[in-house]
C-alpha cells in the first residue's frame, strides 16, 4: 500500500475537475497496456490506458489498474471479471490470449464514474465495460437508440 500525503491530497483537491471526464459513456480504445509490481512486491497489476475516440473528451485518458495477482482473493476476482468483459466486448477470446497488447486499438464502451474528491485517490473510475454497438453522443452519454420506449 502507498501512503499519499497531505500536500498531494491537497494538491488533487486543487486540480480542477475539468482535468477528469465527466461521469458516463466514452467511446475508447486502450491504447497501453503494462504489467506492474505492486508497491509491497507481493502482486502484480495490469494497467490500461484507454483513450476515448470520439465526442467532446475526445483524446482524453481514462486510466485503470487490475490487481491480477494479489493476496486480496476479492481483488482478483474483480480484476478477472473486468479483463474478461474488456476481452468479450472486443471480441478476443480469453482463454487464447497471449498478450495484452491484442487489446489495444479495439472500440468498446467504457462506463465512467468520479471518485470522491475528498478520497486518497480523487478522479475518473472506469466501472463497466460494453461492446462498441454503437457510439457515444457528442456529451459522452450514450444514448437509448429506441427512444424512451425498450423493443417489443
Amino acid at each position: 500500500m502507498a501512503k499519499i500525503s497531505q500536500e498531494a491530497k491537497q494538491s488533487m483537491r486543487d486540480t480542477p475537475d475539468d482535468e477528469f471526464v465527466p461521469a458516463g459513456e466514452y467511446l475508447a480504445e486502450i491504447i497501453k497496456s503494462e504489467n506492474k509490481d505492486t508497491k509491497a512486491g507481493d502482486g502484480s497489476y495490469l494497467s490500461l490506458q484507454f483513450k476515448i475516440v470520439e465526442g467532446q473528451h475526445k483524446g482524453e485518458v481514462v486510466y485503470t489498474n487490475l490487481n491480477l495477482v494479489n493476496k486480496n482473493e476479492v481483488a482478483v476476482k474483480i480484476a478477472c471479471k473486468s479483463l474478461k468483459k474488456i476481452c468479450e466486448c472486443v471480441n478476443i477470446n480469453y482463454e487464447k490470449m497471449d498478450d495484452s497488447q491484442e487489446l489495444h486499438n479495439r472500440p468498446l464502451i467504457i462506463v465512467v464514474s468520479m471518485r470522491d474528491p475528498d478520497s486518497a485517490y480523487p478522479g475518473n473510475e472506469i466501472k463497466n465495460y460494453k461492446p462498441a454497438g454503437g457510439s457515444a453522443s457528442t456529451g459522452g452519454i450514450k444514448k437509448n437508440p429506441f427512444g424512451t420506449k425498450k423493443p417489443a
